[in-house]
């Protein structure tokens, strides 16, 4: 924690809650992402690398090549000391929200990503990806634990909704293990956790995510209310005759829909 301080302290760099900056600190925490995340000879994508405490276990786990994106213009200072000692880092300072990963990658390349995501991005940098799901292999990603729990929720669930539908219709999802507070600098008010999401070779069941997300946004809306009401202006005086032919109790819930049954009502309202 010193050696991060002192670095921290060389280039200026005070965390910020406006990046949702929280350096971690804990190299066992660092080493157990890396050595799940499998990245030995791959090409990996880090965002966030902050001074590069993790960026240095991705290098010495012989990542292929790393690109790290960080939108601090003072941490790109103290990255650019691993760059001379690991000539297979590539910096780039830019909005992880806003770069092509395509660009930055051979086309012959799957990218993995590892990442201590920021909080105020993370979720929106996890949907943008899933957009793009053929140029990735993994994601292994620090998020907040809340939302993790919603990616790998199963459904009938209180944390059953959109993110979990769409991230297990086109991925396998694992939580791997919860981060507390105390392995970060400054340490956050809520506690993290690490998970898993690994891309089916293609979607689970026929739908795009352009018909999926905005039948998700709707049925969710209102998550309490039996689906029918929600889905009425949808599907009008069909929506009996519709629940029926899906085997669909007309009282249910949204979160009580399989993700197959998602597919099929978002088919069907598309048309």
């Amino acid at each position: 924690m010193n050696y991060i301080k002192k670095i921290a302290t060389n280039y200026n760099i005070i965390p910020t809650k406006k990046l949702g900056q929280n350096f971690l600190t804990d190299e066992s925490v660092m080493a157990n992402i890396v050595s799940m995340a499998n990245v030995s000879e791959a090409a990996v994508l880090e965002i966030g690398p902050g001074i590069g405490n993790m960026t240095r276990e991705l290098l010495k786990a012989r990542a292929k090549k790393v690109i790290a994106v960080e939108f601090d213009k003072n941490c790109i200072a103290s990255l650019k000391l691993l760059k001379n000692q690991y000539p297979n880092l590539k910096i780039i300072n830019a909005d992880a929200l806003k770069i092509n990963e395509e660009e930055l990658f051979e086309s012959n390349e799957k990218i993995k990503v590892v990442a201590n995501l920021p909080y105020n991005i993370g979720t929106a940098l996890l949907i943008k990806w899933l957009k793009k799901i053929n140029l990735f292999s993994s994601f292994t990603l620090m998020l907040q634990k809340e939302v993790v729990d919603r990616i790998v929720a199963n459904r009938s669930t209180s944390d059953y909704g959109s993110l979990s539908v769409i991230c297990q219709w086109l991925c396998y999802t694992e939580k791997l293990f919860n981060v507390p507070v105390e392995a970060f600098w400054p340490a956050p008010k809520v506690t993290s956790s690490v998970v898993n999401l690994i891309p089916h070779n293609q979607p689970l069941y026929d739908c795009t995510l352009e018909k999926l997300k905005p039948f998700l946004k709707m049925a969710f809306a209102q998550k309490r209310k039996m689906l029918r009401n929600n889905s009425k202006l949808a599907f009008r005086e069909e929506v009996n005759k519709v629940f029926e032919e899906y085997g669909i109790l007309p009282t249910s819930r949204a979160e009580e829909l399989s993700i197959d049954q998602f597919c099929k009502l978002a088919n069907l309202l598309w048309k």
